[in-house]
C-alpha cells in the first residue's frame, strides 16, 4: 500500500471514483421523497384528515377570509384616524 493510501485510510478519506457529480444530491432528494410519501400514508389515518373535517375547515377559511375582505376598508380608515392623531399626515 503507497504512503498516499495509508494517509487515506488513516483519516477515513476514500475515493469517490465513478460517481457524477450530482449523485449524492439525487439520492437525498429521493430519499427525502419516499420518506414525505410514508409521512403522509401515516398522516391519512388522523382523524383530522377525514372529508368532515376538511369541510369544516373549508367553511371557517370561507368565513375568514369573507370577513376579512369584508373589513378592509374600515380598518385602514381606523389606521389613518390613528396615525392622524399621531401627527404622521405630513
Amino acid at each position: 500500500m503507497s504512503n498516499k493510501a495509508q494517509a487515506m485510510a488513516e483519516f477515513g478519506v476514500h475515493a469517490r471514483r465513478g460517481r457524477a457529480s450530482g449523485d449524492a444530491y439525487f439520492r437525498a432528494l429521493t430519499q427525502s421523497a419516499e420518506d414525505l410519501g410514508r409521512h403522509r400514508q401515516a398522516k391519512a389515518d388522523h382523524p383530522l384528515e377525514t372529508d368532515g373535517s376538511r369541510a369544516i375547515l373549508r367553511q371557517l377559511l370561507q368565513w375568514y377570509y369573507f370577513e376579512k375582505e369584508r373589513q378592509a376598508a374600515n380598518r385602514l380608515e381606523m389606521a389613518m384616524d390613528c396615525d392622524f392623531y399621531d401627527n404622521l399626515q405630513w
